[in-house]
């Protein structure tokens, strides 16, 4: 994909689903989506998923998006690495925190033994967002990987990482990022994998936008934000149709119209999705780790025990 004229990088867009926070005690699939476009301007008049209402509506509004893919007027490039709440990313989203606890100063708040909050540079965030964040952080240079690949022989080379606003009050949460993405040694060695392909990356929460009538407009309504809420929302209508069907009230044919927006971007554009529950990968991913990291992961049941558990309860000296 050529990048957009007259840039001096390329915009990757991100957007999660069903939202930045990680509930490890509930068995939801979680998506995070990266997108990459080659223009600017979107689709005249699309909302976001969510405020777009009607079912009616919806279906309308992603049909748009099909044919735009289809005829060439939209051309996208997308990445999804998905998984359930309870699985991997719940390991992961601890073993990062616990692991970077000391070094960050960070506290457990505990009530009747368990975790409840994350105490940390002056601020308490509830247990869900900091794992979240956490997660988050862990995604990034998967994303940003599969970005470099997609763009390896595109010009220029700088990859600007726009996220979706942070719950729990973007700056703070984007400090808590920052520390983890600047402690945490395998977060680190992902993205000098990532440097290897001649890119650099930078990360921002994208909040707001200049439009052409200088008007200050929040970043929601970014046309490329509109789309990549999209994407998010057809990935799930791929990997778990009963969850969307849950959360929005389609029939099991309303989802498969949804669904068809991953497709069409898989047949006309680029695309990668990867399940980080699936065994297979579980493996290789585990080998990686053990091999190039001297650390293990542990498995998927053992992982839903692990948020629910103190620190010295899994053998740590709490700070």
């Amino acid at each position: 994909m050529e990048a957009p004229a007259a840039q001096h990088y390329i915009p990757i867009f991100i957007d999660v689903k069903p939202s930045e926070d990680l509930r490890p005690l509930t068995g939801q699939t979680m998506c995070f989506v990266g997108m990459l476009a080659n223009s600017m301007e979107g689709i005249a008049g699309l909302k976001q998923f969510k405020k777009t209402r009607t079912i009616k509506r919806k279906l309308k509004a992603a049909n748009r998006i099909v044919e735009a893919l289809s005829d060439g007027s939209l051309a996208l490039d997308g990445i999804a690495v998905t998984g359930k709440m309870n699985g991997h990313f719940a390991h992961w989203a601890c073993d990062a925190v616990d692991r970077n606890r000391n070094e960050l100063e960070g506290e457990w708040q505990l009530e009747d033994g368990k975790p409840t909050h994350l105490l940390w540079n002056g601020h308490s965030y509830p247990r869900d967002t900091a794992l979240g964040l956490s997660i988050y952080a862990n995604m990034l240079p998967i994303i940003g990987l599969q970005s470099a690949r997609l763009c390896k022989n595109e010009y220029p080379k700088h990859m600007k990482l726009a996220l979706d606003q942070l719950p729990h009050c973007s700056e703070r949460g984007t400090s808590f990022m920052d520390a983890l993405l600047g402690s945490d040694k395998d977060i680190q060695s992902m993205w000098d994998r990532n440097r290897k392909w001649g890119h650099t990356f930078e990360l921002g929460v994208f909040e707001s936008y200049r439009a052409q009538d200088a008007n200050t407009i929040t970043a929601k309504e970014h046309p490329n934000s509109v789309l990549v809420d999209w994407l998010a929302a057809s990935c799930m209508a791929k990997v778990d149709p009963e969850q969307l069907k849950a959360e929005s009230g389609f029939t099991d044919d309303q989802v498969a119209i949804i669904a068809e927006i991953w497709d069409a971007l898989n047949h006309h554009g680029s695309s990668e999705m990867i399940n980080v529950d699936d065994a297979e990968l579980a493996k290789m991913v585990t080998a990686h780790a053990a091999k190039h990291y001297d650390s293990s992961l542990d498995t998927a049941s053992e992982n839903s025990e692990l948020v629910n558990q103190t620190p010295e309860a899994r053998g740590e000296t709490s700070k």
